[in-house]
């Protein structure tokens, strides 16, 4: 709890209280989300490929306002097939390290992808924590991604559906048999 403490209470005790807290926002779950040492608020990624010029960047944002970045970018001449391949492996390495970190933190991911013509396009990527409120608003992003195992969540996804599943099956039979029940009294009243 923090209290704010009288300018003259301070003169008269010559003591300072402070209060110490994380620069994150409130929603965002204290030493959660952690890289190099450091609370991740969010990744942003992306490559790029304008005729003949490659260019990749990865980005963490830190809550302190910090950041840690990788990027690459190179000019490729055409026909140099050597290069090229060169260059996209580098530019892989830094789209590996983005989505493997966002899969460690449990981010979730939204993906945009622009082509203006044949010759130009990007892929711009950002992951936020579960909890960000704002992570459904995304402007500009199109879908939302979650990163996950597919195995233990495929389970949790599958079970989830077949208990709603034999939960509208077993409303069903209900309301059947009501109506049955009902016909049936209709009848002996006739």
């Amino acid at each position: 709890d923090s209290m704010a403490v009288p300018r003259t209470a301070l003169l008269e005790t010559g003591v300072i209280h402070v209060l110490l807290t994380s620069p994150a926002p409130s929603w965002y779950p204290h030493r959660k989300y952690m890289h190099e040492g450091n609370e991740v608020l969010k990744v942003v990624w992306g490559k790029e490929n304008n005729r003949g010029s490659h260019s990749g960047v990865c980005v963490v944002h830190y809550v302190d306002g910090e950041c840690f970045s990788l990027c690459d970018d190179e000019e490729v001449e055409p026909c140099d097939y050597e290069g090229e391949a060169e260059i996209q492996g580098r530019l892989q390495k830094i789209m590996q390290f983005a989505e493997a970190l966002v899969r460690k933190l449990g981010f979730i991911m939204h993906h945009e992808e622009n082509r203006w013509d044949f010759l130009f396009a990007e892929s711009k990527w950002e992951a936020v924590p579960p909890e960000d409120p704002e992570r459904l608003k995304a402007k500009g992003f199109k879908r939302e991604i979650i990163l996950v195992h597919p195995r233990e969540n495929q389970a949790r996804t599958l079970e989830a559906l077949f208990a709603v599943q034999a939960s509208d099956d077993e409303e069903e039979e209900e309301e059947e048999e009501k109506e049955e029940e009902e016909e049936e009294e209709g009848k002996r009243k006739e």
